[in-house]
């Protein structure tokens, strides 16, 4: 994803940042329930060492588009232990916000989630245009120091408190008549969930990059600042986005 070569991640652990010298590199598959296709289980894998990371099941009781993340590939209840985030869009599908749900508890405030990050869609743009912000590299969650209402520190563009970046701009080949980025070999299929992400003053970085491998295979390579809960998340927003069929 950069001209230096960063090092492959084993066991990499699912909140923490990944490290600057490092990458993480995954494959994500997409189970349709054949009487539901509306609701996917996904699952990720680390390619490095083919260990199982994250699942996420979306949610059919929830009015918005709701995913609920977890450590675990067959427990993906609410209840579970394993549930260790929340993914919910607006009624618009333009919002997405991750919510850390490490210690949920349905009687504590707002139910003891905690917002991590968030991605936004913008409807006036095509190809897609995303946002995405997560907590400024002085967050530290036993400090309570992160944004409480990301979407306001977003509004204001509070860089104190948030990273930003966006998707690096796909360019128009007149071969294919399509619009193309370079994923290096990673991507082999085109795809409207396609994506880079990079900072807005240096579009070499390529902090994330999702797509298309297969009918239901993905591949995602994630990069520092992120952290993998976090790029998974991400990448979950590109399958309910505005204007996903």
């Amino acid at each position: 994803m950069s001209v230096a070569k960063p090092t492959p991640i084993v066991a990499p652990k699912l909140f923490m940042r990944i490290a600057p010298d490092s990458i993480l590199k995954c494959r994500m598959y997409r189970r349709s329930n054949l009487l539901d296709k509306a609701y996917p289980t996904f699952f990720l894998y680390n390619e490095t060492d083919d260990k199982f990371l994250l699942a996420a099941r979306k949610r059919k009781k929830s009015k918005s588009v709701a995913f609920l993340i977890s450590t675990s590939q067959d427990d993906l209840s609410k209840d579970s232990a394993h549930y260790v985030a929340k993914l919910k869009a607006n009624f618009q599908r333009t919002n997405f916000i991750l919510s850390d749900a490490r210690y949920y508890n349905k009687n504590a405030k707002n139910k003891g989630l905690r917002e991590m990050s968030c991605a936004i869609y913008s409807k006036t743009v095509l190809p897609r245009e995303m946002q995405v912000a997560v907590q400024a590299l002085t967050y530290d969650e036993t400090l309570d120091n992160g944004s409480k209402d990301i979407m306001a520190d977003v509004k204001s563009q509070n860089t104190d408190r948030l990273l930003f970046f966006k998707n690096k701009p796909p360019r128009w080949n007149e071969v294919t008549q399509s619009h193309c980025l370079n994923f290096g070999g990673r991507v082999t299929q085109p795809s409207i969930k396609n994506f880079q992400l990079i900072q807005d003053k240096n579009d070499s970085y390529i902090v994330l990059q999702f797509g298309r491998c297969g009918p239901d295979l993905f591949s995602l390579d994630a990069r520092y600042p992120l952290s993998p809960v976090e790029a998974f998340a991400i990448a979950l927003t590109t399958f309910d986005a505005y204007d996903s069929a």
